[in-house]
């Protein structure tokens, strides 16, 4: 089966900074082009229905969080958004999860904090213009367009109240 793909204007840079950044971390044993092709994600979630994530760790994470808030972006946040971009375009799910935790690390105090960025998270993760995240991770803007997201996550709250951190 033969699979086309259009990409975005500029997207052949999102995946030379993607590739180059070597990202992505996987148990296959295939040729690393294959990991940063987007038809091959295509492919396997249209034809097999395999579902990828990406798990994002505490430092890309506070990166991606950074680029809404500097005025002055960094090579480092417009390769964090350049991820995302390479992710949203290939299906790939963008699992935030491990991020939080570590920024709370069963302090009660940082649930807050990391509530909020996990809303700016979203917020960018599902930005209403693709081609502006694309634009900011090669450079040629300074900002991107995001979704206005409200915080909903109170359950994570409630269950971070419950526990503390174990000292023995």
């Amino acid at each position: 089966m033969l699979l086309t793909l259009n990409y975005p204007k500029n997207f052949e840079r999102i995946i030379k900074i993607v590739r180059e950044k070597d990202y992505l971390i996987h148990p296959y044993k295939t040729n690393i082009s294959n990991i940063y092709n987007p038809s091959n994600y295509f492919e396997n979630i249209r034809f097999l229905k395999i579902t990828y994530k990406l798990i994002l760790d505490r430092n890309i994470f506070s990166y991606i969080i950074s680029s809404i808030k500097s005025k002055e972006p960094n090579i480092n946040l417009r390769n964090a958004i350049a991820l995302i971009s390479f992710c949203q375009f290939s299906e790939i799910l963008i699992e935030p999860s491990l991020a939080i935790y570590e920024k709370i690390n069963y302090d009660k105090n940082h649930i807050t904090d990391a509530l909020e960025e996990l809303r700016i998270f979203r917020s960018i993760d599902n930005s209403p213009n693709p081609e502006s995240l694309i634009a900011y991770a090669c450079g040629f803007k300074n900002n991107f367009q995001t979704q206005k997201m409200e915080r909903q996550d109170i359950s994570i709250e409630d269950w971070f109240s419950k526990y503390d951190k174990l000292t023995n």
